[in-house]
């Protein structure tokens, strides 16, 4: 029993080590620990909200994310030790709810026996836009012990972003801030979750197709060794990235971490060196990066280079930076635009729209049946009328007498004489007859048989009245029969009909913008990323002053000081230089902009107005 307990000894005080080990990292992804706790001010992807939870509010779309950590053996000399660990985490934004991600942490060691503690973690973080500057984030932590009394406990984490200026940023954030007990206690010993406050902020350096960041930060630990007490830590570091708007980019980063900290229940000089790579590669507005990191031992130590290894792997949006999250956007202004439907049309008939048209006096052939009818006295022939013109018709001209004459009708025989029409002159006595008045209507047997053929019958002098105009309300309509010529509707071609604004459907895209000018050189970068997929097969983004509240395209076209335009789905990244239609260079101020698509259906889409400004 006595040999034992020396063995038991030593394995308690190795727990307490290794769980002070643990406490003092984050231990979440190969990018932040390439950095050091200051990149809490940059933190939008997955594993950030272990960092600040607020970070993720800046992100976009989904993104998942895989870790694994190689430790250090040193420090675990009571056995032979093989710790590691790792993270798994998937993050979902959506610009109407905010921000959620999901992390799930382990860290231990395989070898058997062991002297480290298993730690398991969940972490649930939410995130939301307070203003287009500021976020706000909380996360929800449950961690738990799966060996050496097994003990658990919940705590919260909470965070701040706030973006004075586009390239500056500032981030509080607050880890473990009720200071949990690890229930149940184990040999009488109390163990609880380090509280930790930190500060940090990040300035951004655009240049070209590049992006640099400098980075510094402040951390304040309650830990419990001896006694309560609290340790500061400084992080400085930079990041740096180049080809951010490429289908391949990289990155390069290092930080170095310094102050005192609690170790092996005594407080001792902490000294770290951070230090890390990305490699990133687009595929089609999804991204796919690979991040490695590493850390050094950071007590004093009799090993020159202890470090502890980073591998990440993450595969959604936001592989790289996303400039957005500095720049002051109101994404409150983002709306259907309102669309004002076009008053629909007067009834007309089918395949007419209403367009002003002067009609003159033409000449139009003799109307001839595919079959020849006799006219009767029961049916009279509507293409004659002998009776006076309307008022509204008085300005066409009447028809004269010089336009009759009277060779088709003496080819045919005599016709017996009718009475004078009491408001036609006296024209030829021939073309009298072919118009006669219903009060002397000639017979069946009396009209002539046509022998002639139809090709060589002259016009016949046709009233304009008895056809249907749109627009002239007076004018009785007459119902199509055969008698009536096709051609002349054949001939009125429609006016070109601009589609109504109420036929477009709403473009589910989150849109943005970001001005990454420099050294009086203009680069605008528009951000389209797709909430639904739509298969437009060609798209337009326009460009305005002022959004318009009588919307129509033409209207669009006429008032955008610029326009972009391409085939098939929008890109991800659309650049625009800041030059004007009329070849200047836009001002600065505040501007708008809006995309149209159409798919193979024909079937037209628009986005939502976003607007930003220009300094």
């Amino acid at each position: 029993m006595n040999k034992k307990l020396p063995v038991t000894m030593v394995a308690i005080a190795m727990l307490f080590i290794s769980t002070a080990r643990a406490n003092l990292e984050v231990n979440a992804g190969a990018r932040g620990e390439g950095i050091g706790f200051a990149y809490s001010a940059i933190a939008d992807d997955a594993f950030g909200v272990l960092h600040n939870p607020a970070g993720i509010a800046f992100s976009q779309g989904w993104q998942v994310q895989l870790q694994y950590l190689r430790p250090t053996e040193y420090g675990y000399s009571a056995y032979l030790e093989s710790p590691y660990s790792g993270l798994a985490a998937i993050r979902f934004h959506d610009e109407r709810f905010g921000a959620l991600a999901f992390n799930a942490f382990q860290s231990g060691s395989t070898a058997e026996p062991t002297s480290i503690t298993t730690i398991n973690a969940v972490n649930l973080g939410y995130a939301r836009k307070l203003a287009s500057f500021a976020a706000f984030g909380l996360g929800t932590k449950y961690q738990f012990e799966t060996n050496y009394g097994k003990r658990k406990a919940f705590d919260l984490d909470l965070g701040v972003n706030i973006n004075p200026t586009p390239n500056f940023t500032l981030a509080l954030a607050g880890e473990n801030i009720l200071r949990s007990e690890m229930t149940p206690t184990w040999l009488n010993q109390e163990a609880h979750l380090d509280r930790k406050a930190r500060a940090s902020v990040a300035f951004g350096i655009p240049f070209g197709n590049n992006l640099g960041f400098l980075l510094a930060g402040y951390q304040a630990a309650e830990t419990q060794g001896q006694s309560t007490r609290w340790n500061s830590l400084y992080n400085f570091g930079s990041e740096w990235w180049f080809g951010i708007l490429s289908k391949v980019s990289f990155g390069l980063r290092g930080g170095y971490a310094f102050g005192k900290a609690e170790y092996n229940s005594t407080t001792g000089d902490y000294k770290r060196i951070h230090a890390g790579v990305s490699f990133n590669l687009d595929l089609g507005g999804r991204d796919m990066r690979l991040d490695y990191g590493l850390r050094t031992f950071p007590f004093e130590s009799d090993e020159n280079f202890a470090v502890d290894q980073f591998i990440s792997f993450s595969y959604g949006f936001g592989g790289v930076p996303q400039q957005n999250r500095k720049t002051k956007q109101d994404f409150a202004d983002i709306q259907t635009p309102s669309f004002e439907p076009t008053k629909p049309p007067d009834k007309q008939p089918v395949g007419m729209k209403s367009v002003p048209v002067e009609i003159k006096p033409q000449a139009i052939p003799a109307p001839v049946s595919e079959s020849p009818k006799p006219t009767t006295v029961s049916e009279p022939d509507l293409t004659i009328k002998p009776t006076a013109l309307p008022e509204t018709a008085k300005p066409m001209t009447e028809p004269t007498p010089t336009q009759f004459e009277p060779k088709p009708v003496a080819a045919t025989g005599a016709v017996p004489e009718t009475p004078k029409s009491p408001k036609i002159g006296e024209p030829d006595q021939t073309a009298k007859k072919a118009a006669a008045p219903e009060t002397a209507l000639p017979t069946t047997e009396q009209l002539p048989k046509p022998t002639a053929p139809v090709e060589e019958a002259k016009p016949v002098v046709e009233p304009p009245p008895v056809l249907e105009v749109a627009g002239i309300d007076e004018v009785q309509t007459v119902e199509p029969t055969k008698n009536m010529p096709p051609p002349i509707i054949e001939n009125m071609q429609p006016a070109k009909i601009e589609p109504n604004p109420a036929d477009y459907m709403k473009l589910a895209v989150s849109l943005d913008v970001s001005d990454i000018s420099m050294m009086g050189e203009k680069r605008i970068v528009f951000y389209i990323r797709p909430e639904r997929v739509v298969k437009l097969t060609s798209w337009k983004l326009y460009i305005l002053k002022s959004k318009l509240k009588d919307w129509s395209e033409s209207k669009l076209e006429a008032d955008a000081i610029h326009y972009i335009e391409g085939k098939g789905i929008p890109p991800i990244n659309v650049i625009w230089n800041g030059t004007l239609r009329n070849g200047g260079h836009a001002p600065a101020g505040k501007y708008h902009f809006i995309l149209t698509g159409i798919d193979k259906t024909g079937q037209r889409y628009i986005s939502g107005w976003c607007k930003f400004g220009l300094n």
